[in-house]
């Protein structure tokens, strides 16, 4: 296991500072453009099911930081912050559905992992595309 551990960190330290720099990139494009996804379909304060309006002006995403050997990972990560009165996070509730406060049954509105899902293929497609195009202009 091990062995197999310390060929693919071998591998990955082999992989050319351009290309890496062209991935960083590529992934933060998609980031960008997932985000405004998001936040296109997320579910208003003016909808039937109530859902708070600032949910999507939380929508964004943030660089992981560096991995455990110092290097800078290709890693981020995309969250709704947006938060009820009393300092709960709301994304989850609207995602699946709750219990409202007069106690009725409020149902879910799938959208988060429903517009990730649709534009999955794409995303990976164009990442490896631009990941390519990077390695052979050498």
């Amino acid at each position: 296991m091990v062995a197999n551990l310390e060929r693919t960190l071998a591998r990955i330290r082999a992989i050319p500072a351009h290309v890496q720099a062209a991935a960083v990139a590529a992934l933060e494009n998609e980031m960008k453009a997932l985000v405004e996804a998001e936040k296109r379909v997320c579910p208003r304060g003016d909808d039937a099911r109530g859902s708070p309006a600032h949910l999507a002006d939380s929508i964004r995403y943030y660089r992981a930081g560096t991995g455990a050997a110092g290097r800078e990972t290709l890693k981020f990560i995309m969250i709704a912050d947006a938060k009820d009165s009393h300092g709960r996070l709301i994304g989850a509730s609207v995602e699946h559905g709750h219990i409202a406060a007069n106690g009725t049954h409020v149902p879910g509105a799938h959208f988060w992992f429903a517009v990730y899902r649709a534009r999955k293929r794409a995303m990976r497609r164009r990442l490896l595309a631009a990941t390519k195009r990077a390695f052979l202009a050498g």
